[in-house]
């Protein structure tokens, strides 16, 4: 698994590399269902099991947002927090602060009413045709 970001400020990348041993592989199929309220934390979860082709994404688009915070205290003790300058990307490089597309792409009126198990039975039959 590789995570990477970049900084737009100095222009350098920085990648951090995690190996897991040999022969260990996921039995289980898993689903993730996307809208644009996936954002932030699960904007980047959504982008490392892509990257890492961990479980098949559907839905719509996300919403977004995947930079670090920073926090400034303010004279009047009063706390800022912000999104900094470190841009969180994907492994071709690409930025995920604007959001990640689906493997799958559903209508936004379906996204919402999905049931999870009726998706996998229609997706799995249309597979196998």
């Amino acid at each position: 698994m590789v995570f990477s970001y970049y900084n737009p400020q100095t222009g350098t990348y920085t990648e951090y590399s995690y190996y897991y041993p040999d022969g260990r592989a996921l039995d289980n199929e898993f689903y993730i269902l996307t809208s644009n309220a996936t954002f932030s934390a699960a904007n980047l979860f959504v982008s490392i099991v892509m990257d890492n082709d961990l479980a098949l994404v559907f839905g719509t688009d996300t919403g977004g947002g995947a930079c670090a915070i920073n926090i400034a205290l303010l004279p009047n003790n009063m706390a800022l927090v912000y999104s900094s300058n470190l841009m969180i990307l994907d492994e071709n490089y690409d930025n995920v602060e604007f959001g990640c597309s689906p493997d799958v792409i559903l209508d936004e009126s379906y996204a919402i009413i999905a049931d999870i198990h009726s998706f996998v039975l229609v997706y799995e039959s249309d597979d196998e045709e």
